[in-house]
């Protein structure tokens, strides 16, 4: 559990404060050793010690700990939480460390650092880095983090994934890291303090295999040879099911043999499925998905919806321009739309316990979703859902980090969605 502590009720952001706790329901405490302004809330403890030098700074030191975030301009405090595992805030949001040197991470106000420092909740410490005149600091690498997204492929997937990695210019790198699910992908998350990721088949895997027979059976060689990995690296790897949506009762099926036989935390599926015919698009909003969602409620496990690219014929827009198709655009494009199919086809409400997780930042949808409720309430186009869809949105949608590390952006997504349906992805080996 994180706490936060100010020091003096003067600090000028002590009612940010306060709506960070409120916000998050953590405990905050108010210390000074002069009058404190009332407030009127079981989480916020006021703390009035004896008048002397430094006696809220040696309150605070004393009571601090581990993952604690305190807002104090005063260096020898912060020094002493960081010693203690704690995060320390000058008033104005930047991150302090013995040297006061300058803000972290690029961060300008306190909500940021306060939201980073609630996700980072072990080992926090801070290193200095010096570049010419400039100077840089950034929270040191957190130890045991999970990550959600994290691609691994088979010889009969890979291929396809050259459309739009190939072109990268380190396309043997690339293919080297993504079938090995040995040494240099453990090595690689012990550095970066990975200590368990959940590994997934390759875009567009099995959803572009045309023939349903072969899609079950590649389906299967791909599962099994996560189930592999998970059995050899039980503490490092688990696992999402790659599914054969040509045929929803065949996915329904894999899938339970993927969770009840091989403990595997849910599925991965990427965007529409292909079927019999190059130029097809199966979107699963549709009637004759919900008996596969009917299964996915009764194991009650993830369902994460990952991008790929549309096909050429169904997307003359990006003629000319291929740059913009895959993952810089089209990506989030052609996921977001997916979704909110799925938020207004009534889904959600024949299986309300439906999880389904995005990628990137909510891949544009939470920076888009006031305004998406807000002219549908003018006018709805025959909608179908019982309620708005931004309800479905943030009731039934948890979304990633993966591959979108841009602060602004993880702030307003953050805001709209909130911390629970936050989860960190590095979307390796992209």
């Amino acid at each position: 559990m994180v706490d936060i502590y100010v020091d003096a009720d003067g600090c000028p952001v002590r009612d940010e404060c306060i709506k960070v706790a409120r916000r998050h329901d953590l405990k905050l405490y108010i210390v000074s050793d002069g009058g404190i302004r009332p407030v009127n809330d079981k989480r916020i403890e006021l703390v009035i010690v004896s008048p002397g030098m430094d006696a809220a700074d040696r309150w605070i030191a004393d009571h601090i700990g581990s993952n604690d975030i305190v807002v104090t301009a005063d260096i020898p405090l912060a020094a002493d939480c960081i010693k203690s595992g704690a995060v320390a805030l000058k008033p104005n949001g930047d991150t302090l460390n013995e040297t006061n040197i300058g803000p972290a991470l690029g961060t300008r106000d306190l909500m940021a650092c306060v939201h980073l420092a609630l996700l980072v909740t072990e080992d926090i410490s801070v290193t200095i880095y010096r570049k010419k005149k400039k100077v840089w600091r950034r929270i040191k690498i957190m130890q045991g983090k999970i990550v959600f997204e994290e691609h691994m492929a088979i010889a009969e997937t890979l291929g396809e994934t050259r459309n739009f990695a190939g072109d990268s210019g380190k396309w043997d790198e690339f293919e080297r890291q993504i079938l090995d699910m040995g040494d240099e992908r453990l090595e690689l998350m012990d550095k970066n303090g990975i200590e368990l990721a959940i590994l997934s088949n390759n875009a567009p895997g099995v959803q572009a295999i045309l023939d349903t027979k072969e899609a079950i059976e590649v389906s299967k060689k791909a599962n099994d040879a996560m189930a592999d990995a998970v059995s050899k690296h039980p503490k490092h790897y688990a696992a999402f099911a790659a599914l054969p949506m040509q045929d929803p009762d065949a996915a329904s099926e894999e899938l339970r043999r993927c969770v009840n036989e091989m403990g595997f935390k849910g599925a991965m599926v990427n965007g529409f499925t292909q079927k019999d015919v190059p130029d097809s698009a199966i979107y699963y909003d549709i009637p004759e998905y919900r008996s596969f969602w009917a299964t996915v409620s009764e194991l009650d496990v993830p369902f994460y919806l990952h991008p790929r690219m549309q096909i050429s014929s169904r997307a003359p827009i990006y003629d000319g321009h291929p740059w913009l198709k895959s993952s810089p655009w089209g990506f989030a494009v052609e996921t977001s739309i997916h979704s909110l199919r799925m938020c207004g086809s009534g889904m959600f409400d024949d299986y309300p316990n439906l999880k389904i997780f995005i990628g990137h930042l909510g891949e544009h949808i939470p920076y888009d979703l006031w305004r998406i409720d807000a002219r549908m309430r003018f006018s709805r186009r025959a909608y179908r859902g019982k309620r708005p869809l931004g309800d479905y949105f943030l009731d039934n949608f948890m979304i990633t980090t993966s591959g979108h590390f841009c602060d602004p952006a993880f702030r307003c997504a953050l805001d709209v969605v909130g911390i629970d349906r936050m989860y960190f992805s590095a979307d390796y080996p992209f």
